[in-house]
């Protein structure tokens, strides 16, 4: 069950960062821009900068190897699904422009 919980937490906290402040930006980006800024958030830079500073602090090197291990199938996913995803908005772009031409 924990593996699951972590999972979940390393998928899902992104989302929920983006997605509660989002009612204050709606005129900034638009749903499918918000799921696209809350999947490819810069979480893996932030966690190699914590773990080396916690190695550095501590003297621990499996620190910096546990930080690197847990990166490393993130940046492979992020990576993997950086062109599926930019095609889904880029096929959705059109349909807005039309609706914001339509828009009084």
């Amino acid at each position: 069950m924990d593996k699951v919980q972590d999972a979940a937490a390393l998928l899902l906290r992104r989302l929920v960062a983006l997605w509660t402040p989002r009612p204050l930006l709606r005129d900034v980006h638009e749903r499918p821009e918000t799921f696209l800024l809350s999947w490819f958030g810069p979480i893996g830079v932030s966690a190699l900068f914590y773990g080396t500073l916690a190695e550095r602090h501590t003297g621990h090197h499996e620190i910096f190897v546990h930080t690197t291990l847990a990166v490393t199938p993130s940046v492979l996913v992020h990576g993997l699904s950086t062109a599926p995803l930019s095609a889904w908005l880029q096929h959705r772009e059109p349909e807005r422009t039309q609706q914001e031409e339509t828009t009084p």
